[in-house]
This record gives structure tokens, sequence and C-alpha cells, in this order.
């Protein structure tokens, strides 16, 4: 049977962190985080236009034959 102490677990997390953060997988996953909503310091504002705001991230939208296309800036 494995046995892991504290320690070997937050060198496992501090790896897989380290490695997140390394490939950019971190903004990633904090960017979807934030465009879920999911964010109370980064609240999603949507416009009447069908562009929306949150944190950095700023998608604008476009219309064309009914149909509306939003785009990361």
């Amino acid at each position: 049977m494995l046995s892991l102490t504290q320690a070997d677990i937050d060198a496992i997390a501090d790896a897989v962190l380290q490695k997140f953060e390394a490939n950019g997988y971190l903004s990633k996953i904090t960017e979807a985080w934030q465009r879920l909503g999911l964010d109370p310091g980064n609240p999603v504002v949507h416009h009447p236009d069908g562009s929306f705001d949150v944190g950095d991230i700023d998608v604008n939208a476009s219309e064309a034959g009914g149909s509306i296309t939003q785009t990361r800036q």
C-alpha cells in the first residue's frame, strides 16, 4: 500500500500547479472560470449588441445573416 505524507501531497500539488502555469493552462482555466461568471471579483457584463466583458477579457460581437459571432479581443 502506498502511503503519502502531507509533505508528499503538497509537493505533488506544487509540481502540477507549476506544469499548469508553465503550459499556460492555469490562465485558460482562470479565463473559463471568469467567462462562466463563477468569479465574484470579476462579474460578466453583457452588452445589448451581444458583446461582453469580464476581468481583462473583451469579447466583441458582430451580426451577419441572422447570426451573432463573438470574437475575443
